[in-house]
């Protein structure tokens, strides 16, 4: 999960969607990838996101995602 002010713009550093509101409503989703990670993403707040990914790549994919999120911080829950 990946939530706050900040989640839309660090998601798209990876996935080409447009994670406005608008275009990407609550309790919608989408299937996409990021090189060879597939993953499926959910909004389930106004600034929240669910992101699933396959076992195998969730560690390589989580630290990724740390490493995106360093500039705005973030706090691991």
């Amino acid at each position: 999960r990946i939530a706050g002010s900040k989640a839309e713009w660090v998601l798209a550093k990876f996935f080409a969607v447009d994670f406005s509101l608008p275009a990407f409503p609550l309790g919608s989703g989408v299937s996409t990838v990021h090189h060879d990670i597939f993953a499926q993403i959910q909004r389930t707040g106004a600034d929240r996101f669910d992101v699933y990914v396959f076992r195998s790549f969730a560690r390589s994919f989580w630290n990724s995602l740390c490493h995106a999120s360093e500039e705005v911080g973030y706090e691991v829950r």
